[in-house]
């Protein structure tokens, strides 16, 4: 796990939505999901992100906590990541950098993470394209 005691905590930019799937990993990057104040998995680079899962939920339809704005927790994917990254969704909500024009960014990395590691990101939102940043 990343350095997590300069997690800087802002519970006012936490908000409720309803898991349209099951969102079981703590801290995985979600979208908006297709019904009223819902969300889903954010795993493509196409995505746009809204925030990051705070209160994992093993099944759908349950309330799940997002927090949308400041800074959060979130887990490296594929190749992992340096500080100062641009970062798009991937795999299971997990994070990868990256330099491509189309792909959206929803977070900047505030540490360097090996692949499956958690650490600290600052969020963007809502998420925008890489060669509009």
């Amino acid at each position: 796990m990343g350095n997590t005691g300069a997690f800087k905590d802002n519970p006012n930019n936490d908000y409720s939505f309803i898991a349209e799937v099951a969102l079981a990993v703590n801290y995985a990057a979600v979208k908006l999901g297709s019904d009223t104040d819902s969300v889903d998995l954010a795993d493509a680079n196409s995505d746009t992100g809204i925030g990051f899962v705070q209160s994992p939920q093993a099944t759908a339809n349950a309330p799940v906590t997002v927090r949308t704005a400041g800074f959060s927790l979130a887990k490296a994917g594929s190749g992992g990541i340096t500080k100062g990254d641009k970062l798009t969704p991937s795999t299971a909500g997990t994070l990868v950098a990256t330099t491509t024009a189309t792909h959206k960014v929803c977070a900047i990395a505030q540490e360097t993470l090996a692949e499956g590691e958690i650490g600290e990101i600052q969020i963007i939102s809502p998420a925008v394209r890489y060669d509009t940043f």
